[in-house]
């Protein structure tokens, strides 16, 4: 796929989930210091390349796993799309197809055209069989990823060598049958010859796929160009052109999809609404499928490496290679990006002692004008591109966001945005937590501990707490808020000289959104009337937008120490009924977490 990945899927998801976020995202899923000794003698980099381009980890498996993944969706997609008639027309490995050497499987899985009723999509076809082959390709190393290209340009080219590998087949083929060996070329020739067309499906270990076997699922009539072989493979440069050609079945979900809604215009193609067409249902299944296949091998591999009883299957070459030191790359926390707009709208007034010194010199700053001063272009930079130097071990998710930050955004930095590190603390928090091997509703308060922990961060307030979502909490959300402001007004009052401390700031600031505006005072009541009246807090809480603008981050900061952020709003609709959505969240610690106040403290009146 060629700037696309499939989805990541989290419904019905019965894979390890933090390994394949992290493995998406690039994530370290090791610590330097603690990245285990491959058998092969050497060291494992954090992002677990090694694992794809060691051969001490078969990938036979993962392709395996694959094959057949993309076998199932395809047995239903095919017929919908019109190029067969059934499911039964969709091969699994299908003998018979290279007439010199019958006994051999040239595809791992392919279809036979009905010209009947493939005429009626665009046009006959002379092509008797689609067969594709599966190769799940690896870095060449992992300082190739990170220093030679960006980490998207090195894959789209490893997956192109993949493909052009497919074509330029190097394995002879030997029939005990036909008494025949057959060289590479002659091989892919035998299948040419006889109206079978190939369709690479190369895969990297992001769940990327190659150009071609994109097209194939989702492109149209463009196709990239036929790469170069040497004089000796001239049945690989033309079964390359007829791949790229017309006469094979390009964008056949598209296809798969329009003839569904005109066949079906009110039926379900999957379980749900949403898997409600082709497309949508199989880029779901087929996400599940090659995550579940990659997080697998890492899986297999990490046992495999840190099993001290293993044998290298290259005695010969461990005994030659130097142990390598550990790998410089530092462990990247997620980072966070805040560019909140400005809030000026407040339950009453804060004086400049009620602010601890570390936030004191930007919370009280007037607002900053980002959204009602001269609008900036997004195509043109806002003035001088500033240089972070805390950006250099970016992974190239955060590279591409603070490269668009730095540019567009720059008169912000330090003020709403920031480059930031940080320690995960525990597991994602992710809603539900069960049930995904169920389809089922979870059982009645599976997901109450998602709220208690929310209260529970706010409760550690002793200075301050800045509390942002989408809406205001509700049901058991408000409950859990009002147990952890409880627990701050327990401890405002004096220290444990019976000294009076310094009144604790409470802020929260919500989206004003259109046609659900926030009446602000009645948040306000909810959230103190068990407080005592004379609690040592001050509390604001605010709604904020501007035209159809308004506050989307979910954010809960505490004292420059503790961050919970992510996707979840604070809905008990939502998230604790029935059919809940589900979301992600993370408890973070560390530099992060005092930048965390920045959207509620930089350039905002609080008044």
């Amino acid at each position: 796929m060629v700037g696309v990945g499939v989805p990541i899927l989290v419904r019905d998801f019965a894979v390890p989930f933090t390994t394949a976020l992290k493995a998406k995202l690039r994530i370290g899923l090791y610590h330097p210091s603690d990245a285990p000794t491959c058998p092969c003698g050497q060291r494992v980099d954090i992002h677990g390349d090694h694992f794809f381009t060691c051969g001490e980890y078969k990938k036979t498996r993962c392709s395996n796993d694959m094959r057949d993944a993309t076998w199932r969706v395809m047995q239903r997609i095919c017929p919908t799309a019109q190029y067969c008639r059934s499911k039964e027309d969709v091969h699994h490995e299908k003998l018979g197809l290279v007439a010199s050497a019958p006994g051999k499987r040239p595809f791992d899985w392919s279809f036979s055209i009905n010209h009947f009723t493939a005429a009626r999509i665009r046009g006959s076809s002379h092509l008797s069989e689609i067969g594709v082959d599966v190769t799940v390709v690896g870095p060449t190393s992992p300082s190739d990823l990170l220093r030679n290209a960006s980490i998207q340009d090195n894959s789209i080219s490893l997956l192109q060598d993949g493909e052009k590998g497919k074509f330029a087949r190097e394995k002879t083929a030997s029939c005990k049958r036909t008494m025949r060996t057959l060289t590479g070329d002659e091989f892919i020739g035998d299948l040419y010859n006889n109206n079978r067309a190939l369709i690479p499906q190369a895969m990297d270990r992001w769940g990327q796929m190659g150009p071609l076997f994109q097209r194939f699922l989702l492109g149209d009539r463009d196709a990239p160009d036929p790469m170069e072989y040497v004089a000796a493979r001239p049945y690989a440069r033309k079964m390359n052109e007829r791949a790229c050609s017309n006469a094979v079945p390009y964008g056949i979900l598209n296809t798969a999809n329009k003839n569904w809604i005109e066949s079906n215009p009110s039926s379900w193609f999957g379980d749900s609404y949403m898997d409600a067409d082709p497309k949508s249902w199989a880029l779901g299944q087929l996400g599940l499928g090659f995550t579940t296949a990659i997080v697998d091998h890492i899986s297999r591999a990490d046992a495999r490496a840190t099993n001290p009883n293993a044998k290298s299957y290259y005695d010969k070459r461990k005994s030659a290679a130097p142990a390598a030191a550990p790998t410089p790359t530092p462990l990247l926390a997620p980072h966070y990006y805040c560019l909140t707009p400005p809030f000026t709208r407040a339950a009453t007034k804060m004086s400049d002692s009620a602010v601890p010194s570390w936030v004191q010199t930007s919370c009280l700053k007037q607002c900053c004008g980002c959204c009602f001063g001269p609008k900036h272009n997004d195509d043109d930079s806002s003035g001088d591109e500033i240089e972070d130097k805390s950006a250099s071990g970016l992974s190239h998710v955060g590279k591409a966001a603070y490269d668009t930050l730095r540019r567009h955004h720059n008169h912000l930095h330090h003020i709403l945005w920031n480059v930031s590190s940080g320690r995960v603390v525990g597991d994602v928090h992710q809603t539900p937590k069960t049930n995904w091997s169920s389809r089922s509703d979870p059982p009645k308060g599976a997901d109450d501990w998602f709220p208690a922990k929310i209260g529970e961060i706010v409760g550690r307030t002793e200075f301050f707490c800045d509390v942002m979502s989408l809406g205001p909490p509700d049901g058991l959300f408000l409950v859990e808020m009002k147990k952890g402001l409880a627990r701050i007004a327990e401890r405002a009052g004096t220290d444990g000289n019976n000294n009076e401390k310094k009144p604790v700031i409470v802020r929260m600031m919500f989206g004003n959104i259109v046609g659900m505006p926030v009446n602000c005072a009645a948040v306000m009541k909810a959230l103190t009337e068990d407080l005592p009246e004379d609690a040592n807090m001050r509390i604001w809480v605010g709604a904020w937008r501007h035209g159809v603008s308004w506050n989307h981050a979910k954010i809960v900061a505490v004292d420059g120490q503790y961050l919970h952020t992510g996707g979840h709003n604070m809905w008990d609709e939502h998230y604790l009924k029935s059919n809940p959505v589900h979301d992600l969240s993370l408890e973070i610690e560390g530099r992060v977490a005092k930048d965390g106040h920045a959207p509620t403290s930089g350039g905002c009146s609080w008044r």
